[in-house]
């Protein structure tokens, strides 16, 4: 029957415990709120697994004993047996540390044999025996089964295997993505990769992607935006406003480049702004009357030739 119990400040310092793992010190601890008044308790694995760890699912039979093998080494607790063979816990130096004004009936009403008898060496080693054939079967551990006192069971390390993608267009996307033009920023793979596949279920086939993606890492080199900012996320390209479809035409090379713009042409006479309508249309220079006569007008660079009728305003002006 559990109570109110007397743990001791020692307990922190006590050298032997410190040996062992804090998991173990915690269950000496249960094991003291759930022993009875003469510091017994039954050692069946359910019982224990309930009353010591109710809500802690991951708690196995095999982690429990394996606790309960610890403080067994620091000379904690004692495995006895009653004299039907059911597994009996003693916590050592009760009597010592626990001071109870009125004690209860025993819990265990049956007596125990002696710890070093004959018939209580063969009543745990039946329970061990009964354990490892348990434990030999694949099976969910019976925990109505008692693990051996005397055996720490190797708990293998349970690994969470990497998450990988392994959808039925996976292999068609990372070759892709092994060609999307690098960009500086975010550009989430996982977020690509569910774009990706969305438009596979849509019907979209893995070459019409492909030609897209070729369409738009020639654009990005033709327009020095790899390794930008400037270069979409995968998952916008490959999204729902099919940016994968467009044509992305490379734009074409201005044949001069930039040049500076020449400043406006000046009346030679009066430097003042010549008025657009003298001009040339082409090269904006001021044209004169050809030696022909008022039917056409030649430039004074002679770079190009222009009826008469076209530039009304300059007749008067440069009539031979």
């Amino acid at each position: 029957m559990a109570r109110i119990r007397t743990i001791k400040p020692e307990i922190a310092s006590d050298v032997g415990l410190a040996r062992i793992s804090r998991e173990s010190r915690y269950t000496l601890v249960l094991l003291i709120s759930q022993a009875d008044d003469q510091g017994f308790l039954l050692g069946n694995p359910r019982q224990l697994l309930g009353s010591l760890f109710p809500h802690d699912n991951d708690v196995t039979p095999e982690i429990l004993h394996g606790w309960l093998a610890e403080l067994e080494s620091a000379g904690m607790i004692i495995w006895r047996a009653r004299n039907d063979g059911a597994p009996v816990v003693q916590l050592t130096n009760w009597q010592r540390h626990q001071k109870v004004d009125h004690p209860h009936k025993p819990v265990l009403e049956l007596s125990l044999l002696d710890a070093d008898s004959v018939e209580s060496r063969e009543a745990i080693a039946k329970v061990s025996r009964n354990l490892r054939e348990g434990l030999a079967t694949p099976s969910r551990p019976d925990l109505t089964a008692l693990q051996p006192y005397n055996h720490v069971p190797d708990v293998p390390s349970v690994r969470k295997k990497p998450r990988t993608n392994t959808g039925k267009y996976a292999q068609d996307f990372n070759d892709l993505w092994a060609r999307y033009p690098k960009r500086a920023g975010a550009n989430p793979r996982a977020a690509a990769l569910k774009a990706y596949n969305a438009r596979r279920e849509a019907g979209v086939t893995a070459a019409e992607l492909a030609d897209g993606l070729t369409r738009y890492a020639a654009f990005c080199v033709a327009t020095n935006k790899p390794g930008t900012e400037f270069v979409m996320q995968g998952a916008r390209f490959f999204g729902p406003s099919d940016q994968w479809a467009e044509a992305w035409t490379i734009p074409a090379p201005s044949p001069r480049g930039w040049q500076k713009p020449e400043p406006s042409p000046t009346n030679r006479s009066t430097g003042a702004p010549e008025p657009k309508s003298a001009l040339c249309p082409f090269c904006h220079a001021r044209p004169s009357v050809s030696a022909k006569g008022r039917t056409e007008v030649l430039h004074e660079s002679e770079c190009h030739m222009f009826d008469a009728a076209v530039l009304p305003s300059t007749r008067g002006d440069h009539a031979a």
